[in-house]
């Protein structure tokens, strides 16, 4: 078992209520001929995300605040966004090829 294997085997342990993503960059899954495509765990870690209200997921407090500063969201509706759950606490397996 590899090092990313075992940190989110760990992580999950841990962690149990916490929600498990699997994120990978739509450029390795592009092709739309309706086939599975393989990838390996690059990178695990436990942080905050937020789906925002477009397509794009922000992930880690400083991409999710650069992207609020974006679009004029202030301090204080962060922390409402905290509280009633829009920003979300997970643990992320990101995929590569």
């Amino acid at each position: 078992m590899n090092k990313n294997t075992e940190k989110l085997l760990q992580l999950i342990k841990d962690n149990p209520e916490t929600e498990v993503l699997f994120m990978t960059n739509f450029e390795l899954c592009l092709d739309d001929a309706c086939q599975y495509w393989m990838g390996r765990i690059s990178s695990v870690e436990k942080t905050i995300y937020w789906h925002g209200d477009d397509e794009h997921v922000y992930i880690g407090e400083s991409e999710i605040k650069d992207e609020m500063e974006c679009q004029e969201i202030d301090e204080e509706e962060y922390a409402i966004m905290l509280k009633d759950g829009k920003i979300k606490e997970a643990i992320i397996a990101y995929i590569d090829a």
